[in-house]
């Protein structure tokens, strides 16, 4: 392995995660301001335009936080002018926050009091990010406190949004108002033992503390500083816990609100949070899905993870695969509630205790659009695979040789012939496709199915091949990134078959439209697999039919 090129492929995960936080957040705030701040929003479509900035740069600036693993001014320079560039975007949507709350009437209700301390904190938190793009200054407050205060303020920013959402929407899923006296008083606790908290911790970054050590070094005002912000998290953890005696008060003993469909009263300054549509309004019939398993899968999604953690750390097998089965069964039971029943029409659509009112939810109004689910599914797997294709090429240009010496030589007959399979899998697929298109939906089940076949052989072949290549996972960093590219390809190819096995259920038991959304999500599954067959001809080529034994890259 190589220690920079796990930095480089850590960090550029794990930067973009930052923004995968902080735009929903963005986008929470700038929902909820406008309508407690009584006005419409200032600059609605800058505020739009910096978000899709902001995720596109967010791919090109990771490696700031590597400034100090001796990167060099070639490497350097480009990422500090870009993650400078990043707080453009950023910058962009405060300013209209702000000039939003200009000439307003502000309402200092609960979601208001923590959309403020948003602001104040993402501020604060995007100023002291910006001393980090400086390389000088970044060797002086990398690993240390200083860093913990930026990021602090910025997580709790987003935290602060979570609570202003929960708060805002918290009458139209239960039809009650929360306790507003407890929800103001954890407001302003969190705010006060947050700023306590993290300001402390960037002066004791400045003051040159560093990063996971158990005891401070012996420097004046160290112990002191400390002290004090612990005493800061401990207001912080009142403000915390006085967030959930708020709702849960307000759950059990709330006063019903007056108008459920607009408890802050949005609609009368032109602002509605929900748009009610008729039944029919050229889009499809409304539906309502009561069936709650897809706030379950999301809200136990880290099960998986916990799971693992239970087999790598402890060898808790039991524990691991019992998280791991339960997820499973939500999911199942998510697939089946969403793809095979049919959806209930709002006259007697029951309402259960914590659901969003039936009438924000019709088929157009969802985002119910296949095409560009899967093609923003393909965005991020270009990036897994490239990621995993550079890795490739990045030991090729560190070895002396490649591969390196000792590795069995690979045979292509057995590859070559999977190529053929899969492509031709390809192939079936888009012809079924088409004539799903024209309503023959027997022929798209026919050609799903050799397509499913033939998928299936595929990956028959590649576990044949990796018995005939005789190469453990282990022998050296060509069968490390051999194994982990065909691997992560052969996962994908599971998924697509997946999809496909789904597609053909749904057609046999007539929950699959014969309309142009029916159409969309074959044409979505169809696009996928196209994908998975492109990858997999890139795979081929680099790993089997490059000659062995060439020199290195950087010859």
């Amino acid at each position: 392995g190589d220690a920079i090129l796990y930095q480089h492929i850590f960090w550029f995960m794990g930067h973009p995660e930052v923004y995968v936080l902080v735009l929903p957040a963005m986008g929470i705030v700038s929902e909820i301001l406008p309508r407690m701040a009584r006005r419409p929003i200032y600059g609605y479509k800058a505020i739009a335009v910096s978000s899709i900035m902001i995720t596109l740069m967010s791919f090109f600036v990771w490696a700031h936080h590597m400034f100090t693993v001796g990167l060099g001014i070639t490497a350097a320079v480009p990422f500090m002018i870009a993650t400078m560039a990043v707080a453009i975007p950023s910058g962009i949507k405060v300013f209209n926050w702000t000039v939003s709350l200009y000439n307003s009437r502000i309402w200092l209700r609960t979601p208001m009091l923590y959309v403020l301390g948003f602001l104040a904190f993402f501020i604060i938190g995007g100023i002291t990010g910006v001393f980090f793009p400086v390389v000088p200054v970044d060797i002086h407050f990398q690993d240390t406190y200083f860093v913990l205060g930026h990021f602090h303020y910025v997580v709790n920013a987003i935290f602060m949004a979570i609570a202003a959402a929960v708060f805002y929407y918290f009458p139209y899923m239960t039809g009650k108002m929360y306790n507003e006296t407890l929800g103001r008083l954890s407001a302003i606790l969190y705010t006060i033992g947050g700023a306590i908290t993290y300001t402390l911790m960037l002066s004791l970054g400045y003051l040159g503390m560093p990063r996971r050590y158990y005891q401070p070094p012996p420097l004046p005002g160290m112990e002191e500083l400390h002290s004090l912000a612990t005493a800061g998290s401990m207001i912080l953890a009142v403000g915390t816990v006085l967030i959930y005696i708020a709702l849960l008060h307000g759950l059990i003993r709330g006063k019903p609100v007056k108008n459920r469909d607009d408890p802050w009263g949005a609609a009368r300054i032109g602002q509605p949070d929900f748009y009610p549509v008729s039944h029919t309004d050229g889009a499809g019939l409304i539906h309502y899905n009561p069936h709650p398993w897809m706030s379950l899968v999301g809200a136990f999604s880290a099960l998986p993870l916990v799971g693992v953690m239970f087999i790598l750390k402890w060898g808790d097998w039991a524990v691991g695969a019992l998280s791991l089965a339960i997820f499973t069964a939500m999911c199942i039971a998510w697939a089946y509630s969403e793809y095979f029943t049919r959806y209930r029409h709002l006259n007697g659509a029951s309402r259960g205790l914590l659901d969003l009112r039936p009438w924000s939810f019709r088929l157009g109004a969802l985002g119910h659009d296949p095409i560009l689910a899967v093609a923003l599914i393909i965005f991020s797997e270009i990036f897994l695979f490239g990621t995993l294709i550079a890795s490739y090429f990045y030991y090729w240009y560190k070895a002396p040789t490649w591969p390196p010496p000792g590795t069995p030589h690979l045979d292509t007959l057995v590859p070559l012939i999977n190529t053929v399979i899969l492509l031709s899998s390809g192939v079936t697929m888009h012809i079924g496709y088409n004539y799903l298109r024209r309503g023959d939906v027997e022929s798209f089940r026919s050609l799903a199915t050799v397509t499913l076949i033939l998928g299936s052989i595929f990956l028959s072949g590649q576990v044949v091949e990796y018995i005939r290549s005789g190469m453990p996972p282990m022998l050296n960093v060509f069968s490390a990134t051999f194994y982990s590219l065909t691997s992560t390809h052969g996962l994908h190819v599971i998924m697509g078959l997946i999809a496909i096995s789904l597609l053909i259920a749904r057609s046999y038991n007539g929950t699959l439209p014969n309309n142009e959304r029916g159409y969309g999500v074959a044409e979505a599954v169809t696009i996928y697999w196209h994908f998975v067959d492109l990858i997999w001809v890139v795979l081929v080529t680099i790993l089997y039919l490059v000659p062995f034994g060439l020199p290195s890259l950087s010859a």
